[in-house]
């Protein structure tokens, strides 16, 4: 999610694939947590749906579910094999 925050407020087209269908990862696991810079306290989950409001805020899309493949296709640089 963090990536995505920083590509999406340097308005990439960004896009993030989450396949437990919530994009919290560890913090959805987390009870409390009270060391977060800034956050005196602040439950795991409700942490994961304020960094999910703030991506939508910045035009990133998400989609839920399994990625099989991905795929390059245009705006590679020039000389990259990848």
């Amino acid at each position: 999610m963090a990536a995505a925050l920083y590509t999406g407020r340097a308005r990439l087209k960004t896009l993030l694939l989450d396949r437990a269908g919530f994009g919290g990862g560890q913090l959805m696991n987390t009870e409390l947590i009270e060391d977060y810079p800034a956050i005196k306290s602040i439950t795991g989950l409700a942490m994961a749906q304020a960094q999910e409001e703030q991506i939508k805020e910045f035009g990133v899309e998400i989609t839920w579910g399994n990625t099989i493949k991905l795929e390059a296709r245009g705006n590679r640089r020039r000389g990259d094999d990848r």
